[in-house]
């Protein structure tokens, strides 16, 4: 009798994976996701069971700009990885303190993750050890390019060096680049060819991903620029992934994943790009200003005042196509916002199941609504809700 209502209650799950749902039977999700993505299905054995099963280890840096941001992403893709890492950065490019305090990895909004999530503070001294040309820095830092960025990637790998074996999948993003849930289900149970390349060159005795500019898989992003409401018709090309094997056996570490040239592109939309999303005006005209390539007394964004304004242009219908012109300031405006080709709306490639939704589709903004007002711009300033782009990108 047990056995039987164990059944039962098994054959009610509801299975949601961002459009496949299926309610009162199991269906064939990793199938579906192959076909979808265009990748075959992983090796089975007679009763269907997956020969190898791949683990995710996923990293992300940040300089501490956004806990809520940060939160949203792991509780996004946490019950598919391994182990989730972390790496704040405690300085700027110019090696000045970060004027934003640590994170606290020990508030519950963090201490829920701790079994998979492992985090590293970057110091000034770390920082230093952590560039490619450590024997000049700082001396030259202004000749090297995005050097907190980079040694914050290298020590994503650190974390979790020790843990890494054959067949895993290693991923690299953004705090703002947060990979689907559907495309990590995909990953696991289909195999990019480029992944199966790299199977092929280790059983023949040759190093693998080295010499091979297609083993990198781009998560194709839809951008949400300022909110989650507002989506510009925009390809961004990470976070990326690539198989363990390549820092195992190939000399990659975990910068290279992500900077690496090369790779190719999932061909859904396999991960959200939540530029500027979260930040208040004010934390805005801080990070362009203390960018590596900081904003000049040309740009809007370093003038106070102007934030508003590119706000709407981007979130309102019924303002003025984006562009270069029709802006109420003589000072240029975000290098995306003057692009005449931009138009507000989801990429065509984006699933109608999303399109529709009158709701984010990031998991926690729906689950704790009242913790994400101001990531929303209908919520803040109306309803002139961005719609769908015309143009197929």
């Amino acid at each position: 009798m047990k056995h039987a209502l164990f059944l039962f209650m098994c054959a009610e799950v509801f299975y949601d994976i961002s459009g496949l749902h299926v309610q009162g039977q199991t269906p064939d999700i990793g199938k579906d996701l192959c076909e979808k993505f265009g990748w075959p299905e992983r090796d089975k054995n007679q009763r269907g069971r997956m020969l190898e099963e791949p683990r995710i280890f996923y990293g992300v840096i940040t300089n501490g700009e956004d806990p809520l941001l940060l939160e949203t992403h792991i509780h996004e893709v946490y019950d598919l990885v391994q182990r989730f890492v972390v790496v704040e950065g405690l300085v700027i490019h110019t090696m000045e303190k970060n004027l934003h305090p640590p994170l606290d990895f020990d508030s519950p909004n963090f201490a829920r993750f701790g079994h998979k999530l492992k985090t590293i503070s970057m110091t000034k001294e770390m920082a230093l050890n952590m560039t490619r040309q450590q024997k000049c820095a700082p001396e030259c830092l202004d000749k090297i390019t995005y050097p907190i960025e980079n040694g914050q990637r290298r020590l994503i790998g650190e974390a979790f060096k020790d843990e890494l074996r054959s067949g895993d999948i290693v991923i690299v993003a953004d705090i703002d680049e947060v990979v689907t849930p559907e495309a990590l289900q995909a990953l696991l149970k289909c195999e990019p060819p480029s992944f199966l390349e790299v199977k092929t060159d280790l059983k023949n005795g040759k190093v693998p991903c080295g010499t091979n500019s297609r083993t990198k898989v781009l998560f194709k992003s839809q951008y949400m620029y300022f909110h989650i409401d507002c989506p510009v018709a925009k390809v961004w090309w990470h976070p990326d992934a690539v198989p363990a094997d390549c820092l195992l056996h190939a000399g990659w570490d975990t910068q290279d994943v992500r900077v690496r040239e090369g790779g190719t592109m999932t061909g859904p939309v396999a991960a959200y790009h939540l530029h500027n999303v979260g930040r208040t005006d004010e934390e805005l005209e801080f990070k362009y200003k203390t960018y590596l390539e900081a904003c000049s007394q040309m740009d809007a964004i370093c003038h106070h005042g102007n934030v508003p304004e590119m706000r709407k242009r981007v979130c309102d219908q019924s303002t003025p196509h984006l562009g270069p012109g029709e802006w109420s300031f003589s000072y240029r405006a975000l290098n995306d916002l003057v692009d005449p080709q931009l138009e507000r709306g989801w990429l065509s490639e984006m699933d109608d199941s999303v399109k529709s939704l009158g709701h984010s589709p990031l998991r926690l903004p729906n689950e704790q609504p009242e913790r994400f007002e101001h990531f929303w711009y209908s919520r803040q300033h109306g309803s002139h809700r961005t719609r769908g782009s015309k143009r197929n990108v």
